[in-house]
């Protein structure tokens, strides 16, 4: 194992990927370089909104309540670290990404009642997992609900099927039938109403037109919580061009 670890480091070294600098995949000083994304308006619609909370209108067709975004996507140095981390298993820049996600958008979240709040994430099915070796939605939100001494649920949502990858398909309809039916609350949560009254925060790696977030939302609406509110690394529009 320590020989596989040395190979590894060898070939992805611990260093800002931007400007090489040692310490980080992102170094403070390129990550201030980045566009942020804006959270001045309603993620599912674009109205003008307040720390990106769901308008009124949207509010009565899904049960988010805020949607929060670091960063705009279209930028290579985001690309990178997105595809080290999905597809080159370089998970400590998991470690990164949730450190921004803290300093980025941990001051825009009200929570009602710190004591009721939850994390957890955006589903992957098994197979695409055991392919992977992970979720890298789960990766960010366990370094995350460390940082906000939150806890962890990984497995609250369950992907049941396999879907065509999202990036795939070139519009909302397109990604939102996709996605129909794939994806459950898990079974050991639906009892004692232990989600009753609480707070979840749902965390993935990209949004583009919310299609996931908004079927993880539609899962949990039966419920009972008090909201949910959901966090990504970045914004991506579907005319973006992306590798990942």
């Amino acid at each position: 194992m320590k020989i596989l670890k040395g190979i590894f480091n060898l070939l992805y070294p611990i260093k800002c990927i931007k400007c090489g600098k040692p310490g980080n995949y992102l170094c403070p000083g390129c990550n201030q370089t980045l566009i942020r994304h804006k959270n001045n308006r309603c993620a599912f619609c674009g109205e003008l909104s307040r720390n990106g909370q769901s308008c009124p209108d949207c509010l009565l067709k899904t049960s988010i309540n805020q949607v929060l975004i670091c960063f705009e996507y279209d930028q290579e140095t985001l690309k990178s670290l997105i595809y080290l981390l999905k597809y080159k298993s370089v998970r400590l820049i998991a470690r990164d990404l949730a450190h921004i996600y803290f300093k980025e958008l941990v001051k825009l979240i009200k929570l009602d009642n710190p004591k009721k709040t939850l994390i957890t994430c955006t589903p992957m099915h098994q197979k695409k997992e055991l392919i992977r070796g992970y979720n890298q939605a789960s990766q960010i939100a366990g370094c995350l609900s460390q940082l906000l001494n939150l806890p962890f649920l990984p497995d609250l949502l369950v992907k049941i099927k396999p879907t065509k990858a999202q990036m795939a398909l070139q519009n909302h309809s397109a990604r939102k039938l996709n996605l129909k039916n794939s994806i459950k609350l898990n079974d050991k949560y639906t009892e004692k109403n232990l989600l009753k009254n609480k707070t979840v925060l749902i965390v993935d790696d990209i949004m583009t037109t919310g299609a996931t977030f908004l079927e993880c939302s539609k899962i949990l609406s039966g419920s009972e919580l008090n909201q949910i509110i959901a966090l990504a690394f970045a914004r991506q529009f579907l005319s973006s061009k992306t590798k990942t």
